[in-house]
């Protein structure tokens, strides 16, 4: 973050290659994990890409985009830009996964 890398590992959540977007969204979900990094997350982008990564081929990307946005959630202003992107209903939508790891990140702080 304090690299300006934040922008071009944003871009990389659009790539169509399965496992690069699977460590770019891990790799964030990492960042998130320290409160002092979530407008730059924000500000480079993120959250729309977040959200459509809940709807991943992949259940690891799946569990990572949620962790990311339950951590981003912390911030109040933040989880209204996370329910304006369409984030609430992606993340309802992950509860009917059969598979637990991407229930738990889905159960965030509303």
């Amino acid at each position: 973050v304090q690299e300006s890398g934040l922008v071009p590992l944003v871009t990389l959540l659009e790539v169509t290659e399965p496992l690069t977007r699977e460590h770019v969204v891990a790799a964030l979900a990492n960042l998130t994990m320290d409160s002092t990094n979530d407008d730059s997350i924000v500000a480079a982008g993120a959250l729309q890409s977040l959200v459509a990564l809940l709807k991943d081929q992949s259940i690891r990307t799946q569990e990572h985009a949620a962790i990311c946005l339950r951590n981003l959630s912390t911030n109040a202003d933040i989880k209204v830009k996370i329910v304006q992107k369409g984030g609430l209903s992606a993340l309802v939508h992950l509860l009917h996964s059969e598979d637990i790891v991407v229930q738990e990140p889905a159960l965030w702080r509303c």
